[in-house]
C-alpha cells in the first residue's frame, strides 16, 4: 500500500504541475504582467494536495520551465523569463506555497472551518507573491528600489489584478474544499 501512495503521490504532483503550465499559458496581456489562469492552479494545487505536494509541483513546473518548455506566460521559458522583470512572481510562487503552510498549520489550531482556513491561508500567500512579484519587477524594470519604483510596480503589477485573484482564490477555496468534503483524496493520505 505504501508503494501505492507514493507512485499516486508522484503523479498527482507531475498532474498539477501541469495544471500549473496550461494556466500560465491560458494568458491575456492587459497590463506589465500578463493575466493567467497559472495563480489559480497554484491555489489549487495548495489547497487540494497540501502545501508540500502544492509547492513541489510548482518547483517542477519553474524547472520545466527553467530548462526550456515552453509554459510560462505567452509560451516563453528560460532563465531571462525566471530571472526577468515579471519573474519574481513565479520564484514568488515557491514562497507563496511556504507561506500558504504556515498560515495553514496556525489557522488549523483555531475554531474555523477548513473552507475559512483556505481563504485567509491564500489571501497572506497572495500578499507575499505580490510582495516578490513587485520588488523584482521595480529592480529589473523599473531600475531601481524606492518606495516611488515600489508603487509603480505595485500600480502596474497589483493593482489590475486584485479583483479577478481575489475571484480565484475563491474559486480554488470551494473546488478543493468541496474535494475534501467528499474525501476523494484521503484514500492516498493527502
Amino acid at each position: 500500500m505504501k508503494r501505492e501512495n507514493k507512485i499516486f503521490n508522484m503523479i498527482i504532483t507531475a498532474v498539477f504541475a501541469a495544471i500549473i503550465a496550461v494556466g500560465a499559458i491560458t494568458s491575456l496581456s492587459v497590463a506589465a504582467v500578463p493575466f493567467t489562469l497559472q495563480s489559480f492552479a497554484v491555489f489549487l494545487a495548495l489547497g487540494t494536495i497540501g502545501w508540500k505536494r502544492g509547492t513541489v509541483s510548482v518547483g517542477v513546473y519553474l524547472l520545466l520551465g527553467l530548462v526550456g518548455a515552453p509554459i510560462f506566460a505567452g509560451f516563453k521559458s528560460g532563465a531571462g523569463v525566471l530571472f526577468g522583470p515579471t519573474g519574481g512572481f513565479l520564484i514568488g510562487f515557491i514562497f507563496m506555497g511556504f507561506t500558504y503552510g504556515g498560515i495553514s498549520f496556525l489557522l488549523k489550531k483555531t475554531r474555523l472551518n477548513g473552507l475559512w482556513i483556505k481563504l485567509i491561508s491564500f489571501s497572506v500567500s497572495n500578499v507575499v507573491l505580490y510582495v516578490f512579484g513587485c520588488l523584482m519587477f521595480a529592480v529589473l524594470y523599473l531600475k531601481k528600489l524606492d518606495a516611488a519604483s515600489f508603487s509603480a510596480a505595485f500600480s502596474a503589477c497589483v493593482i489590475p489584478f486584485l479583483i479577478p485573484d481575489i475571484i480565484k482564490m475563491i474559486a480554488a477555496a470551494l473546488i478543493s474544499h468541496q474535494l475534501e468534503k467528499m474525501k476523494i483524496m484521503k484514500k492516498y493520505g493527502i
